[in-house]
């Protein structure tokens, strides 16, 4: 043989066997997923770090209703004026006799019975 070809020969690129065999013992190994088929597996997902408690850390307590604020800041007492206005006008109505009966309490209810 020439000697640029025996060199060559030296050098060689391993068989496409050995380089699996190689990936497999290697994500042995490091404990990564073995994948030779390039194969969508989503563990890119699944490894990354869940998004909700840095969110809600930075985002903070929400709060729903002006009741759930008081109960969290003490001292600030804050008044929900459509709620008061609400219950005043539930009150004003039950006073005249215009809310709505309790289950089991209506007209139909109170008809006499044959």
């Amino acid at each position: 043989m020439l000697p640029t070809l025996t060199r060559w020969a030296q050098h060689a690129a391993p068989a496409a066997q050995r380089l699996q065999q190689l990936a497999k013992l290697r994500c042995d190994l490091l404990g990564t997923v073995y994948n030779p088929n390039s194969l969508r597996t989503g563990s890119k997902v699944l490894k990354a770090r869940l998004r909700g408690p840095a969110m809600l850390r930075y985002y903070g307590d929400r709060f729903s209703s002006f009741r759930g604020l008081n109960n969290a800041i003490p001292g600030l007492e804050l008044r929900d004026l459509v709620e008061e206005t609400r219950l005043l006008d539930i009150e004003t109505l039950r006073k005249r006799g215009k809310v709505k009966p309790k289950k089991g309490q209506g007209r139909r209810a109170s008809m006499k019975k044959r």
